[in-house]
């Protein structure tokens, strides 16, 4: 067991530190990293859109509705809101024969400034398709059109919808459905509970094709590594991972903090949560992790100089510190040091 923090650095001061609970496991379970608590319950959020996806492929309904892989990618998305990403949200609906009316994500305003600054102009507010999960509501839609299911409750958690997805998640991370957690999230969707040990599993079997899940864990990692942009946007640390190393990292961040990705040719996977829920120092360690265990090369980690060492910036947009991970054998009181 290691020490994993994200150090804050300030005037050559130790302002801050974000610490991190980190699995790094084989398909087969065999651990490679861990750092932090490995048996506490953390909620994933978003970090399990990929594996909340792996039904549109496993049961059918991509092959029924002819869904491609742009379409695959932003049902695991945690979109910025641009055109692309709602393009391709309403074409989902439209293979399903359904209105975006049904979405029941809630609204907000999109990250993206062309669109926000496009329904500014217009006096329009935006509505559920510019939620950042628009995507992952729409694959559970065309899901319940497929297998025959109402639609109108499709986020209560006894659904059929989310009931076979927390079944087929227990299936491909090696426990029992009793042993997820529900909680709701941010975009009203049940959201799951469970050790990250489970979590890293899964995102390895994920990556590796394993099991029942070959043809879906394939068809999905394919389409998030193909398109980068449509899991999140231009400048996202996910996306930007996947664009340096040409999809052959495959990885998806959540909301407090949580990251997950697989790296499909090694049958790895990574889980990671921060503690306290800031993501600011997420992926400087997720990257120095890659880094230790030679999963990136120089030419990659030098593309992602700016996610590895995050530069503080004040107002007048002057350097003021930096973001950088600390890992190793040492107790915590040694990351205070610089």
């Amino acid at each position: 067991m290691i020490h994993a923090y994200a150090r804050v650095v300030r005037g050559g001061i130790t302002e801050s530190l974000h610490r991190m609970r980190v699995r790094v496991v084989t398909a087969e379970g065999q651990p490679l990293l861990e750092a932090g608590n490995q048996d506490a319950v953390t909620l994933l959020r978003s970090s399990w859109k990929p594996l909340q996806a792996l039904g549109i492929v496993s049961w059918g309904t991509a092959d029924a509705l002819g869904l491609t892989d742009s379409e695959l990618a932003v049902c695991c998305a945690s979109h910025s809101g641009a055109q692309v990403h709602l393009d391709n949200v309403r074409s989902l609906l439209r293979k399903g024969g359904l209105d975006e009316s049904l979405l029941r994500c809630g609204a907000h305003w999109p990250a993206d400034g062309a669109m926000a600054d496009s329904l500014r102009t217009a006096g329009e507010e935006p509505s559920s398709i510019h939620n950042n999960c628009s995507g992952k509501h729409a694959g559970m839609l065309v899901r319940c059109v497929h297998q025959g299911y109402p639609t109108e409750d499709y986020l209560n958690p006894e659904h059929p919808v989310q009931r076979r997805m927390i079944e087929d998640a227990a299936s491909i991370c090696g426990v029992r459905p009793r042993d997820f957690t529900i909680g709701i999230d941010g975009c009203t969707a049940p959201t799951w509970g469970l050790r990250l040990s489970a979590e890293a599993l899964g995102w390895a079997r994920l990556g590796a094709a394993w099991d029942g899940f070959a043809e879906a864990g394939s068809r999905i990692t394919r389409a998030m590594g193909s398109n980068p942009v449509l899991v999140a946007g231009e400048g996202s640390a996910d996306t930007r991972v996947m664009q340096v190393t040409g999809g052959r990292i495959v990885c998806k961040g959540g909301a407090e903090a949580c990251a997950g990705l697989c790296i499909p040719s090694e049958g790895i996977g990574l889980a990671l949560k921060c503690e306290d829920g800031n993501p600011r120092g997420v992926w400087t360690v997720v990257l120095e992790i890659l880094r230790r265990l030679d999963l990136l090369s120089a030419e990659e980690l030098e593309q992602l100089a700016d996610i590895r060492r995050p530069t503080l910036r004040n107002r007048n947009r002057l350097d003021v510190g930096h973001i950088e991970p600390v890992i190793g054998d040492e107790p915590p009181e040694s990351a205070w040091s610089v």
